[in-house]
């Protein structure tokens, strides 16, 4: 069997060569695995990997090599030459399986798999009932830099037979008749599609890449358990609708929620949703904003586009990109972690480890005494690439999250994070999970009591911002990331998003580099494309706002810095180029909600420029 690696970075994307996967030509940064695999040789590898992990920085969670491998052996799994029959306890007579491993994993020190072999397994461990107390590890063995690949579901090829006569409700669909639509069985719920080159393929929607703009006052009802919009006219007007069909719904500038599709009413043009807007929101709904309609087979209606007919008999409907079948392997993983490990006592280490086309989170990590990843490669989460919940102690380092349709790292509930060194890009973009809200981030961390460090990240293409927390009681920095094209899917959005409300420690934003805040004025009201580099938002004060330079974060009313209705806030040194016309490059407003006016804010030695013949001002109010 060919060896599948990451071969490049191409397009913001990974590349992936081998495995059937198709090829690209793009430069290596990581070498393909040697064929030896003694038991010397990968020992010491794993041995020197512990060892130069160890960190001199005091924020360091990382415990020493003798910890992490004392008391308790190690498996190890060669998903590609193994064999079920071996020991699995050196890394010269491995286990060929993950599902063979599971049964010595509770005890053990931990899952080693070959670096450069593809898994394609999942693993969900419970570690409350394990007698170890040591660290347990899930890492790589074998010469080379490759990581070790768990795909969420194998690549294969599918009997795709040409959809000839398509139907809905029983009505036929003449338009889909000279359209190369396939359809394939499927025996479960898919979460997602990747074609053989691993990119996700976009469920049928309609519009396909922005929101269909709701008009007039009177188009939104609701009631305790029910939802309805009075929707303009669509395909759903001739042929009914099918309970398998979603609908997103925009409530406001910042918030977005997912319904079930119930019924639809032609005479009054209600479509009729089984789930009632959160109380949370509904103050804040606007009723004239815009909805997408997903997984609708009156949508397919663009190459690459996929239907399943969940209710029905589970096919797959796939609008082929080259009119005849689809050729090569594809990827359909359910609604399944990658990883998931929970409870116990047993600190936990993941590292050098690549995780593709996850059908829910690529790494689900909760109740656990602390964790730290490292060299984590993930790509193509159904949602986040990282959710961590409920471990005191939270370590993500040098890691790589990629095209993850909610938040790249989710991580609440802790007493002291660090989140560095990291590389997250194009996340929340896709946005097909259950509950999309605000959860589009490339960083969002909250509920942290002691410490939390977020620096030195790259973060690009975030669907919301960039790095969003909030509910914070212990003392926090965000410093010196890079922070780029935010605000891609909503607006009234800050490529660094501050939520005060819930924010009761002070907060220092310092150094970090920031461009291109974006804002998605499409079906998002009348204020239209509202996005800011920094948004200090619900009346949070007492922070240190320094020496940031922020370019192209200006849309709207808010301008590069927004204070929203805080106090005491510092503000100073900061480098600002500000796009829009006669816009404030830090601007100040009341915060409506609560009434509250920006005072005693502290505005020092901050440097603007704008675009020739406008006037604006460094500090002003906002519009």
């Amino acid at each position: 069997m060919k060896k599948c690696f990451v071969s490049a970075a191409f397009m913001n994307i990974f590349v992936f060569s081998g495995c059937g996967l198709g090829e690209h030509n793009s430069t290596s940064i990581v070498n393909a695995p040697n064929q030896v695999d003694e038991e010397t040789a990968s020992q010491a590898n794993i041995d020197q990997s512990n060892s130069n992990q160890a960190s001199s920085d005091d924020s360091s969670l990382l415990l020493s090599s003798k910890d992490k491998l004392e008391g308790s052996a190690l498996i190890f799994v060669d998903c590609e030459k193994g064999k079920d029959s071996n020991s699995g306890t050196t890394s010269s007579r491995p286990f060929r399986t993950i599902a063979k491993a599971r049964s010595s994993l509770l005890n053990s020190g931990g899952l080693m798999l070959r670096r450069g072999a593809t898994c394609y397994e999942t693993l969900t461990l419970d570690l409350s009932a394990s007698s170890s107390k040591h660290t347990f590890t899930i890492g790589a063995f074998g010469p080379g830099d490759a990581p070790a690949y768990m795909f969420s579901a194998p690549l294969k090829s599918l009997k795709w037979t040409l959809a000839k006569d398509i139907s809905i409700n029983g009505k036929s669909v003449p338009y889909l008749k000279s359209t190369p639509i396939y359809s394939a069985d499927v025996p479960y719920r898919a979460a997602q599609v990747l074609d053989s080159t691993l990119i996700p393929q976009p469920q049928a929607r309609h519009p396909n890449n922005d929101w269909e703009f709701l008009s007039g006052v009177s188009s939104v009802q609701e009631g305790e358990s029910w939802f309805a919009l009075n929707v303009p006219v669509y395909a759903f007007s001739e042929f009914g609708v099918t309970r398998n069909e979603t609908v997103t719904y925009r409530l406001n500038n910042w918030f977005a929620q997912k319904f079930p599709v119930w019924g639809y009413t032609k005479n009054t043009s209600l479509l009729e949703l089984s789930k009632a807007v959160d109380p949370v929101y509904r103050g804040t709904m606007l009723p004239n904003y815009g909805y997408r309609y997903q997984n609708s087979l009156a949508a397919l209606d663009t190459p690459g586009e996929w239907y399943q007919d969940y209710n029905g008999n589970g096919k797959i409907y796939y609008w082929s990109r080259n009119n005849g079948a689809p050729s090569g392997r594809f990827m359909i993983p359910n609604a399944i972690d990658v990883i998931s490990i929970s409870g116990g006592k047993r600190p936990v280490v993941i590292r050098d480890i690549g995780i593709i086309g996850s059908g829910s989170n690529g790494i689900l990590l909760t109740q656990l005494p602390s964790v730290q990843i490292d060299k984590v490669q993930i790509w193509a989460s159904n949602e986040n690439g990282i959710s961590i919940w409920k471990v005191p102690k939270v370590e993500i380092r040098n890691s790589k999250i990629n095209g993850s349709n909610a938040n790249g790292i989710n991580a609440h509930d802790m007493s002291t994070l660090v989140i560095a060194d990291n590389s997250l890009e194009n996340n929340g973009r896709f946005a097909t999970q259950a509950e999309i809200g605000m959860e589009l981030n490339g960083i969002r961390f909250a509920s942290v009591t002691t410490s939390s460090q977020v620096q030195n990240n790259l973060v690009k293409g975030s669907g919301y911002a960039g790095i969003s927390t909030g509910d914070l009681s212990g003392s926090a920095i965000i410093s010196k990331n890079d922070i780029q094209d935010s605000c891609w899917y909503l607006n009234d959005c800050g490529a660094i998003y501050l939520n005060g409300q819930t924010i009761k420690a002070p907060i220092k934003v310092m150094e970090n580099k920031i461009s291109n805040s974006i804002g998605n004025q499409s079906g998002g009201g009348g204020e239209g494309d509202m996005a800011t580099g920094i948004y200090l938002d619900w009346v949070l004060s007492n922070s240190t706002i320094s020496k940031n330079v922020i370019v192209n974060a200006d849309n709207q009313i808010m301008g590069s810095i927004f204070v929203h209705g805080g106090s005491n806030n510092r503000i100073s040194d900061n480098i600002i180029a500000v796009s829009s016309p006669d816009m404030a490059g830090i601007s100040t407003r009341t915060e409506v909600t609560t009434g509250s006016i920006p005072q005693g804010n502290v505005f020092d030695r901050n440097s603007c420029t704008f675009p020739a013949g406008t006037n604006g001002n460094c500090i002003g109010n906002g519009k």
